[in-house]
């Protein structure tokens, strides 16, 4: 029996496997953790000292967190995702510009009181590691898996049409039915927890420091991890699901 849905299955895999890396990127980079000490008394050389060293210091956290915004707004537009409504996108596109503006607000202070402030500032209002990167990833992993359930969806119907034809001509295909059965309810599965990863994080907002805020944001990064890592693994079952149908079809 020719079968021609075993390169198709192969381009599903191909198109899925892609998710694997993706939520490495939920995972909290080392120079997300910023921790900025309270302002204490100093004068003369010293503070000048403290002062040009908080400015050298903020400058680099904004160049590197200009960077990231560039490498996920690249990320976002480089495939489809789940950031339909740009919401995303839109706070990439804001942040670079908001954090240059505090870089020169940094750079112009004369006190370190001020310095400190603006320097915190970076962290608490503009969580690049902590919120956006999470949510730009979350966004195309789920723009991923859609477009691998898509291919695995079309797979599954011109599967379940040979299975029916093999079981009208009075082959015993309980095995690729059962079979057929799981892949669907695996590419269902898969879609729930990639659209409920990117939703739950696209509502992430900046802690400014409020460390309820904090818990919670890292609760949902956490969560959306597992719906990622679960949504991937409901995937490689779906296409197992797919090779043991055409098994039981090349052995009619």
């Amino acid at each position: 029996m020719h079968l021609p849905l075993t390169s198709t299955i192969a381009r599903g895999a191909a198109v899925f496997a892609v998710v694997a890396g993706i939520t490495a990127g939920l995972a909290l980079p080392a120079s997300a953790a910023s921790v900025v000490t309270k302002p204490t008394a100093a004068s003369g050389a010293a503070a000048a000292t403290a002062l040009d060293q908080i400015k050298a210091a903020g400058a680099a956290a904004i160049s590197q967190r200009e960077a990231q915004l560039t490498k996920l707004a690249g990320r976002l537009s480089a495939a489809p995702s789940c950031d339909a409504d740009g919401t995303i996108a839109g706070i990439i596109a804001a942040d670079g510009p908001a954090l240059a503006g505090i870089g020169t607000k940094l750079a112009a202070d004369t006190t370190l009181v001020d310095a400190k402030a603006d320097y915190q500032s970076i962290f608490d209002d503009y969580r690049v590691y902590l919120v956006v990167t999470p949510q730009a990833y979350a966004a195309a992993a789920c723009g991923r898996i859609d477009v691998a359930t898509t291919t695995l969806t079309a797979d599954q119907a011109k599967l379940d049409t040979r299975v029916k034809a093999a079981a009208a001509g009075g082959a015993d295909m309980t095995a690729a039915e059962a079979a057929l059965t799981d892949m669907g309810t695996k590419i269902a599965d898969a879609t729930t927890k990639g659209d409920r990863a990117a939703a739950s994080l696209a509502a992430l907002v900046p802690d400014h420091g409020d460390k309820a805020v904090i818990g919670s944001n890292a609760a949902a990064v956490d969560a959306a991890h597992a719906d990622l890592e679960s949504a991937h693994a409901d995937l490689t079952a779906a296409t197992q699901d797919a090779r043991t149908i055409i098994a039981a079809l090349k052995a009619v």
